[in-house]
């Protein structure tokens, strides 16, 4: 029985065990990120839609990685997930996920230090023109209840978590499933593979007893012979006709994609539309938390054309009364929005700064940046009266 044991275990390639473990690590790693976060990193998704909250930036099946970051590295217009407390009943656990888009950032100091506040909004122009509420009685959220910022984006591989959701079963089957795959493939022998391994390890043996090569003798080998096989590697490459021919070929691709994308960018846009910022509308000025600050609700018409040479991803909004900024507000996507959208936007002011019976203006400033060319920044503003 030992024997056989032994045999069994002499067959098992550690190595093959060893990326098991990493595999299986790595496959824990993912499922405990998508059902409750490790280390301060978690999966979520937009599970509502579609034409979500978030929505046209992002929509249900986005997928978001977030991060855990520290309260002052959390910036006006940062997406941010946090647990909502209009039930306090419901335990942490089980309360609702929201993802939303900080729009406003406020400290209150205490005797332990500043402690840190956040505003946060949709960006659905037309379901999301309010400020969330926290509780029922206020809109700020504090920094406990946040679980982190967004700090990466796959689009619509969110929907395979979702259905999973739906189907438990099937999520615990198709884990089990792969489980089983990966041990039997890695603790399976395979005798070729064993064979051409014995080979190799022969052939090391040999070589080693021939020639005993401290590590160092051979770091400081490589290194003193690479000026020589650089050399030796650019003259062979233009003596011989097929790698002379490689590198012209390589540079002909390379000096022609950056010729011809543009051109071919171009032919693919849809001409109708121009890329930049078209209008802003105002949409509703509301008081929140007592009076205590303006909630000023705008939409922005954004178009883009469809090149991929343009790229327009964020831009900053400025609230101006009197020839004086009174507030600021940053919007930026994680991947580019293509045609003509509407965008719901948000800026808070203290009411002690605003006077509302006066005509204010909103500013946005953004670049277009060229991947083949130089940035050009632009300037929109319109101004309102209330």
């Amino acid at each position: 029985m030992s024997q056989s044991i032994s045999e069994y275990l002499s067959k098992i390639k550690w190595k093959d065990v060893f990326s098991f473990i990493i595999i299986a690590s790595i496959m824990f790693v993912i499922l405990k990120m998508l059902t409750g976060g490790i280390l301060g990193t978690s999966l979520v998704v937009i599970e509502n839609g579609p034409h979500s909250s978030m929505w046209p930036t992002y929509d249900q099946g986005d997928m978001f990685l977030i991060v855990k970051s520290k309260p002052d590295n959390i910036h006006m217009g940062d997406v941010i997930v946090y647990r909502s407390n209009l039930n306090p009943s419901i335990p942490d656990s089980k309360k609702l996920l929201i993802i939303h888009r900080v729009i406003n950032i406020t400290k209150v100091s205490t005797n332990e230090g500043i402690e840190y506040y956040y505003r946060v909004s949709g960006d659905n122009p037309d379901s999301n023109n309010y400020v969330d509420s926290y509780n029922i009685s206020s809109t700020l959220i504090p920094y406990d209840a946040i679980l982190g910022k967004t700090v990466f984006l796959i689009p619509k591989i969110g929907y395979l978590r979702l259905w999973l959701s739906a189907y438990p079963f099937i999520q615990y089957l198709v884990i089990g499933f792969l489980i089983i795959v990966l041990i039997y493939l890695i603790l399976s022998p395979e005798e070729e593979k064993e064979k051409k391994e014995e080979k190799e390890e022969k052939c090391k043996e040999e070589n080693t007893k021939k020639e005993k090569v401290s590590v160092k003798d051979k770091i400081f080998r490589y290194f003193q012979q690479l000026p020589k096989r650089i050399k030796n590697k650019v003259v062979n490459t233009f003596r011989d006709k097929k790698s002379r021919n490689k590198v012209i070929i390589s540079v002909v691709f390379i000096i022609s994609l950056i010729i011809f994308i543009p051109i071919l960018d171009t032919i693919v846009s849809n001409r109708n539309l121009e890329t930049g910022i078209k209008d802003i509308s105002l949409v509703q000025i509301q008081q929140y938390d007592d009076g205590e600050i303006y909630f000023i609700a705008y939409k922005i018409y954004f178009s883009h054309d469809g090149t991929w040479n343009k790229v327009l991803k964020n831009f900053n909004i400025t609230l101006i009364q009197n020839d004086k900024e009174l507030a600021y507000m940053y919007w930026y996507s994680f991947y580019q929005k293509e045609g003509d959208l509407t965008i719901g936007g948000s800026i808070i002011v203290p009411t002690s700064d605003f006077n509302i019976s006066q005509s204010f203006t909103i500013s946005i400033s953004y670049s277009i940046h060229l991947r083949f060319g130089h940035d050009t920044p632009y300037n929109f503003e319109k101004t309102f009266n209330t």
